[in-house]
């Protein structure tokens, strides 16, 4: 089996106007970010039957944006900190012919954050920065994967899972 670094590929954009992908304590370095997105996927053995490579789209998107996506698609009129879109074909495209997955990789979805939202949620909970957008970036990851928090069960079993994996890397609790 391929090791989680050669089969996960991160595809980081940065649309946030005041955080850059440079400034110390700020957005780490993508290596990192893979870091992250690997660890979710290896410990929950989304790796091991999968023949191909995965793809995650990030994108650091402005407050403006992610308050109007926000609106869309959850009706909540506030921005947010994470917003994450599982892949799903297009409407009307089948799927691919067999031959044409072997060479497709697999693509998970879309996390989009907002690091202005990060950072001021970091400052007003007292948290580091780098550790408060980990946990966006797993808590996005395990929502590609299906994981969800609208009921107190699937809160606990996703908030579980943060906690575990935030661990790894020596970040505190964030409940």
């Amino acid at each position: 089996m391929k090791a989680a670094s050669e089969i996960i590929k991160v595809i980081i954009e940065n649309k946030a106007p005041k955080l850059s992908l440079t400034s110390p304590n700020q957005i780490p370095k993508k290596i990192q970010i893979k870091t992250w997105c690997a660890h979710v996927l290896t410990n929950l053995n989304s790796l091991n039957n999968l023949k191909k490579s995965s793809e995650i789209y990030i994108g650091f998107i402005n407050i403006k944006t992610i308050h109007d996506l926000n609106l869309t698609y959850r009706h909540k009129d506030r921005p947010t900190n994470v917003l994450s879109f599982p892949f799903e074909l297009p409407p009307g495209l089948s799927q691919l012919d067999p031959l044409d997955q072997l060479n497709q990789p697999n693509q998970l979805g879309d996390i989009l954050i907002c690091p202005e939202v990060i950072l001021k949620e970091s400052q007003e909970q007292n948290k580091l920065f780098q550790d408060h957008l980990a946990h966006m970036v797993i808590h996005g990851t395990l929502h590609l994967l299906g994981y969800d928090h609208e009921n107190d069960s699937e809160a606990e079993i996703m908030e579980a899972l943060e906690i575990k994996f935030l661990n790894y890397f020596n970040i505190p609790n964030p409940y």
